[in-house]
């Protein structure tokens, strides 16, 4: 940042298991960088996470969804290939000493340093969090969502649930755009008065 610039602060915005691995890779960059440790005697800029139709629980049943054809009968076809599939990355990420990916993914998202320098790796709190989800999302169900919030509010998190009907895994957006942002730009105001910063200066 250039001198006298204001950092306005980080809205991530995670859009499916997919986004939310990506997020992983940010935090181990930001881990391995050379930026200083947050000075946590002064108050950090604004940050909030927003959860689109993630994360999941159980992956082979969202690999399924995932990637077999909606056809019914090429559906159950195509099963057998992608257990085989998911049965040699398991084996191998299992002989690589590494959990199952779901499980390191929610274990991550219920972690406060999501991103070292940025968020505050001592109070869960400090950064918002609302998930988007629907009853009509088979690859992330709302299970899936449900039981992380519920393990996210127990850990001291200060998450929210805003629940679609009947949308599919990452179309709530289109299915209603009005509340769908609006409980983006809640959380984010919710980020901006936790952190005492300003709308005029740190807005979406």
């Amino acid at each position: 940042m250039s001198s006298g610039v204001k950092f306005r602060g980080v809205l991530v915005h995670v859009l499916s298991n997919g986004g939310a691995l990506q997020l992983i890779s940010v935090r181990d960059a930001l881990a391995r960088s050379d930026l200083r440790a947050r000075d946590n005697s002064r108050q950090g800029p604004p940050t909030a996470l927003v959860l689109d139709s993630s994360p999941a629980q159980h992956e082979l049943s969202s690999a399924i969804e995932s990637w077999a054809p909606s056809h019914p009968i090429l559906h159950y076809l195509a099963i057998p290939p992608i257990a085989t599939v998911y049965a040699g990355f398991y084996i191998v990420n299992s002989l690589a000493g590494h959990p199952p990916i779901f499980k390191a993914l929610r274990d991550f998202l219920n972690s406060p340093n999501l991103l070292p320098s940025i968020t505050d790796p001592h109070d869960a709190k400090a950064t918002p969090r609302v998930y988007l989800y629907s009853d009509g999302d088979f690859v992330t169900t709302s299970n899936d969502v449900e039981t992380h919030y519920a393990s996210a509010v127990s850990k001291g998190f200060d998450a929210t649930l805003e629940r679609f009907v009947g949308s599919q895994h990452v179309t709530h957006m289109r299915a209603d755009p009005e509340r769908y942002w609006r409980a983006v730009t809640s959380v984010w105001t919710k980020a901006l008065q936790r952190s005492g910063s300003r709308p005029v200066l740190s807005s979406l």
